[in-house]
């Protein structure tokens, strides 16, 4: 799937320009207002999941920042098959947020960095460039929110999700050249597992190890 001329999150028609040169655009000077209803009803969602999950206060409005950085790289990467560089750098750095409360220390969230980064890295070169850059950079931010527990499922998921909406699109006579962004998939799996990756891990090790 070949995604149309970005019009929305990047000026000048981003979309056509070399991916060195979008990367360095502003990706919030021509939001139009089906974007920003996108936005608030996404972001409005995962509110509520995040209360669902049992964060109030604090915790929930550290919840709803991350949503609304994953929210912005996802529509960006459908838009544009880009995930800016400078929204990516502000995934990583917000992430020293997660440290304050006790439950990931920094040694756990570098080895979460260095494990997502380093296996989106590794596919990336197994596959000859199939999997953006972009791609890689935002796992590898996604891992520093997560640590290595919880980045695990959330890289499973987002594979799964991918891989099972890749498929049907090959069967609806999707050309295998065609290409499809990775990054909503990165972002519904960190995103879910920032709620309940923790759990899940720990159910894993005391029901299946």
């Amino acid at each position: 799937m070949r995604w149309p001329p970005c019009r929305g999150f990047w000026p000048m028609n981003a979309g056509s320009m070399p991916e060195h040169q979008a990367r360095r655009k502003e990706p919030f000077q021509m939001l139009r207002r089906k974007e920003c209803v996108e936005i608030f009803l996404l972001e409005t969602a995962a509110l509520f999941a995040a209360m669902l999950s049992g964060r109030y206060g604090a915790e929930l409005a550290v919840s709803g920042g991350l949503a609304l950085v994953l929210i912005l790289l996802a529509l960006t990467d459908l838009r544009c098959g880009l995930l800016p560089d400078r929204l990516t750098a502000v995934l990583a750095v917000a992430s020293v947020f997660c440290w304050g409360w006790g439950s990931l220390d920094w040694s756990e969230a570098a080895a979460g960095g260095i494990i997502s980064g380093g296996s989106l890295f590794f596919l990336r070169l197994a596959s000859r460039g199939g999997l953006g850059l972009g791609d890689v950079k935002m796992g590898a931010a996604l891992g520093l929110w997560l640590g290595w527990q919880a980045v695990i499922p959330a890289l499973a998921l987002a594979f799964l999700l991918g891989g099972t909406i890749a498929l049907l699109l090959c069967t609806s006579r999707m050309c295998w050249k065609d290409s499809m962004a990775f990054g909503p998939f990165l972002a519904i799996g960190g995103y879910a597992a920032f709620l309940w990756g923790r759990q899940c891990w720990q159910w894993y090790a005391a029901y299946l190890l």
